[in-house]
């Protein structure tokens, strides 16, 4: 409520008694009925010849009443508007108003903010935030009383404390105080936009210009000041929209006194795709990124791997260049099905500024078997298995546990087979008769189904090719199948140098694999699409082996050979089955990296009908429910929470499942370095003033915008009396 009626009430210093001076102009009119309300009419005979000699004066007396009772309702309007001390943009009274300026406080309230700035005054270490706080606090007790000020933080998404031109400074110096550091990334540009919208919804410019006064409080890192195009953009449109008014609109204060070393885990994931089976689990490969921020080399740090709070890896970083990234490789075994939270902890590092960046999650989920449907001939070959045995042996080894579930069918039952249960559909080297078993295919792999094509000598090309067509599914063309001559152009294998991709890299790095050991007697010529294929492997003789590719929410793989013994014997290769699985995987995408998310982002969760009627709860780590809503998405329902504000694992409990979030501070924040003047000067053509956060006493507060006319209004309240007085006695004492 005191929110609105400053709003309402913005161009007065004290809003709330200009509601109340508003309000008082109902008492002249309700006393004016109480008095009504006295008089009783009784017939009297004697009365009618009264009437007929008063008529002529009635209209008079009732005009002079109801001048009076306005002028009365005027007195006390004007009475407590004046001492609510009201204020208009460059008011045409001159000499008698006193004049002021509205100020912005841009604070940032960034992780980067919670970074150690020295020893404070008490001797305990302060922050990049208290030196920030501390400098608005000074400014405020610079500006004048007559200057208007607003308050705007930075941290996504970008707060306006005080959006409003307020002149209460004991609410402001509450408000600042109050304020602390989060941990999102700071939103420059959006905090600037905010600004400019203040002082344009103000009323304290002249018509065409955006005046006031922008502050900015932050430690304005480099990496955004340098790469940042957005948040240049701002600045300088800020500032040459400020410095129209001829002098400086725009001050950085830059709050961080200084350089502040600091080495942080900016990366923990699951390799994409890599995913071995290891005595019914899941052998995971983990890959962990430490960067040196500092100029200086670091030693001795000491990085630790969680997986559900157990220690299940360690590593020493002997030696750690300045700004160097050294990415430590780890295998998690997981159980094959659940949620789980991977953490890597960054541990004996001396010297460190900035603590929130030591500590890093990764979700990592298998919601229960991956539903695989292989589709081959039909029939057995000549050569021995069918490829869907291959392959079902491949996907469930023994002691492989319930990883997969797979189910093989002919082509010709394609489109009998409700594709929609699947999670991975396998063609071995055939594909559907029908339109509507390839529209249905289509639409699976669209939706966010996983599909792998494999080659056979008996491939229909008209098939593939309309697969393929301009947008079509498939992220290769099929050019038929080459025999390979040995005895010209020598034996094909897997070229190991080329396996850069996550899905195969895992694989390639190990010197005994047998899968660049197997050897091709034909193989399907692929042609990637230009946009949408991506070569994973290619064979020896330079023509792509397996090429990914997206349609639609879904992934797709495409391999050159074929997945039974007639092409090649590399499914009698141990690697194999480690390729399967990790290509199931893949196209799966059972890795769960979309429930890896930032502060200051939303967890956002699909829930089927029958989730739907049971209780949705998202629990914080500490113990803290938060709220979530459920809203209508694509003819289903997903719970939606609020923006996060804190790192940590996130529980989202829907019907009897539990899933984990992962939460953690953009890496970017990590990055300490300040931008130097000249940077910060460079970011806009408009004459700027950049200042240290312990010099801001010196910064002008001289800017004039707006004016206030309390005093003025209290010689119209005298004058009003006056006159109300003077009415009074010539109209008969009407009082």
């Amino acid at each position: 409520m005191v929110v609105l009626v400053s709003q309402w009430f913005w161009p007065f210093v004290h809003p709330a008694l200009a509601a109340a001076g508003a309000a008082c102009v109902a008492i002249p009119f309700v006393i004016h009925l109480i008095n009504l309300r006295r008089y009783k009419r009784v017939p009297w005979a004697a009365m009618r010849f009264l009437r007929s000699a008063s008529r002529r004066g009635a209209r008079r007396v009732r005009i002079e009443r109801w001048a009076l009772l306005l002028l009365r309702a005027m007195v006390l309007l004007l009475f407590g508007l004046a001492i609510a001390r009201p204020y208009f943009p460059f008011s045409a009274l001159g000499g008698l108003a006193d004049s002021g300026v509205h100020r912005v406080l841009v604070i940032d309230d960034s992780a980067s903010m919670f970074a150690r700035a020295g020893e404070g005054d008490t001797g305990v270490p302060s922050t990049r935030f208290d030196l920030a706080r501390a400098a608005a606090l000074s400014l405020l007790k610079n500006f004048a009383d007559t200057d208007a000020v607003s308050v705007v933080t930075l941290s996504r998404p970008v707060t306006r404390v005080i959006g409003y031109a307020s002149f209460d400074r004991r609410r402001l110096v509450d408000a600042i105080e109050e304020l602390s550091p989060r941990q999102g990334s700071a939103d420059f540009a959006g905090g600037l936009r905010a600004a400019r919208e203040i002082l344009a919804d103000g009323g304290f410019v002249r018509s065409g210009d955006e005046g006031g006064t922008v502050y900015m409080l932050s430690d304005f890192p480099a990496s955004v000041f340098s790469a940042d195009a957005e948040a240049r953009g701002e600045v300088a449109s800020l500032g040459k929209a400020a410095g129209a008014l001829g002098e400086t609109g725009l001050v950085l204060v830059r709050c961080a006194s200084i350089v502040a070393p600091n080495v942080g885990v900016v990366a923990l994931q699951v390799a994409d795709g890599g995913v071995t089976p290891s005595r019914g689990r899941l052998a995971r490969r983990v890959e962990v990124a430490v960067r040196n921020f500092d100029r200086n080399a670091v030693r001795g740090a000491r990085l630790k791997l969680l997986l559900d709070d157990r220690v299940i890896g360690r590593a020493r970083l002997d030696s750690l260049g300045g700004g160097e990234t050294v990415v430590t490789r780890f295998t998690a075994d997981t159980p094959r099905t659940g949620s789980h939270v991977l953490k890597a902890i960054l541990e004996s590092v001396t010297d460190d500024a900035f603590e929130l960046d030591d500590l890093r999650y990764a979700a990592i989920e298998q919601d229960g078997p991956i539903r695989v449907l292989v589709v081959d001939r039909g029939e057995e070959r000549e050569t021995g298995w069918r490829a869907s045995r291959y392959l079902s042996t491949a996907l469930s080894p023994r002691g492989a546990g319930d990883a997969f579930e797979v189910r093989a069918t002919a082509v010709h039952d394609l489109g009998l087979e409700p594709l929609g249960e699947y999670d991975v559909m396998v063609l071995c080297g055939v594909t559907p008769r029908s339109a509507e078993a390839r529209d249905s295919l289509a639409d699976s792999v669209r939706a966010g189904q996983g599909l792998l094509v494999f080659g056979a000598d008996d491939i229909d090309r008209d098939g593939n090719a309309m697969l393929f067509g301009g947008d079509g599914l498939l992220p290769v063309r099929l050019d038929g199948v080459i025999e390979v001559d040995e005895s010209t152009s020598g034996p094909v294998y897997l070229a190991r140098g080329q396996a850069v991709h996550p899905l195969a890299a895992g694989i390639a790095s190990d010197a005994e694999s047998g899968l660049f050991r197997a050897r091709m007697h034909r193989i399907l010529s692929l042609t990637p699409h230009a946009a949408r294929g991506e070569t994973i492997l290619s064979f020896t003789n330079g023509r792509p082996a397996i090429v990914t590719g997206r349609y639609g929410a879904g992934r797709v793989l495409v391999f050159g050979f074929s997945a039974d013994m007639s092409w090649t014997n590399l499914p009698a290769k141990g690697d194999f089955v480690s390729l399967m699985v990790t290509a199931a995987h893949y196209v799966a995408q059972a890795d769960a990296s979309f429930r890896n998310i930032l502060v200051g982002d939303a967890v956002r969760e699909r829930i089927t009908a029958a989730e739907s009627s049971s209780p949705v709860r998202l629990e914080f780590e500490r113990g803290r429910d938060l709220s979530v809503r459920l809203i209508p998405d694509e003819g289903g329902l997903v719970s939606e929470s609020d923006r996060l504000e804190e790192r940590g694992v996130y529980v989202l409990t829907t019907g009897e499942r539990k899933i984990r979030w992962a939460v953690n501070v953009d890496s970017a924040e990590s990055d300490l370095r300040s931008a130097d003047e000249e940077t910060l000067r460079a970011s806009t053509d408009a004459p700027i003033r950049v200042v240290e956060s312990s010099k801001v006493e010196s910064v002008g507060t001289s800017r004039q915008s707006f004016n206030e006319v309390g005093a003025s209004m209290l010689l119209l309240v005298l004058a009003a009396v006056v006159l109300e007085t003077w009415m009074a006695t010539r109209f008969g004492g009407l009082r």
